[in-house]
């Protein structure tokens, strides 16, 4: 899988503009190599909108930025709505847990870390996402799955799960995330870590 992690900074006065025109993506269900796209509103920045799109693999994702992308974005009308735009690419490494793509991507809220780790901790990172991570999210419930993903070009990860609901992901936060930071000594390996979460806006929701 190959993950194109986008952040928008969005004109407050034209959120809707924004989101009418993230609507208008679904074109990229007719594309080969498209897997599904899902985004909506971050929790913790006010006028700030993630958009996960996920293709088969990287060849796939390039074709479509040299053939469909500029396109399709003026078709969608975004342009004048957005004051920013940050883009980041991932290379899938494993899976989070058991869920596929139906239930990761059919899931309520989505929660993202993005984490710059030490070189010299970068094999033991791994570890301990399918070690302790990945083992212990797995018994959480509304858990949905997700991807643990690499900046090839850096040395930063990407860990995307999904989530039944906001309520499902405050539980495993009270009751479990403290306890998995220091069974994996995550302070140890990262040297910085953003994480954010959004609820899902169905109509910026595409699947293959």
């Amino acid at each position: 899988m190959f993950i194109k992690h986008i952040t928008c900074k969005v004109k407050k006065e034209k959120k809707d503009v924004f989101s009418n025109g993230q609507a208008k993506w679904g074109y990229l269900k007719g594309l080969e190599g498209f897997v599904g796209q899902i985004g909506g509103w971050s929790d913790k920045q006010e006028n700030t909108a993630y958009i996960f799109s996920l293709w088969q693999d990287k060849k796939d994702y390039l074709h479509f930025m040299k053939n469909e992308h500029d396109k399709v974005a003026f078709l969608t009308g975004q342009e004048g709505s957005i004051s920013s735009i940050h883009i980041e690419l991932f290379e899938e490494k494993f899976g989070i847990c058991e869920g596929n793509i139906n239930d990761f991507i059919n899931g309520n809220y989505i929660r993202f870390a993005n984490c710059d780790v030490r070189e010299n901790r970068m094999a033991h990172f791994e570890e301990m996402q399918i070690k302790v991570w990945n083992k212990n999210m797995a018994q959480e419930e509304g858990m949905l799955g997700g991807y643990f993903a690499k900046n090839t070009l850096s040395k930063r990860y990407l860990v995307l799960t999904g989530w039944i609901d906001k309520k499902a992901h405050t539980k495993y936060l009270q009751n479990t995330f403290n306890r998995l930071i220091n069974e994996s000594d995550v302070n140890a390996d990262v040297s910085t870590m953003y994480g954010d979460q959004f609820l899902v806006e169905k109509s910026w929701l595409f699947m293959k």
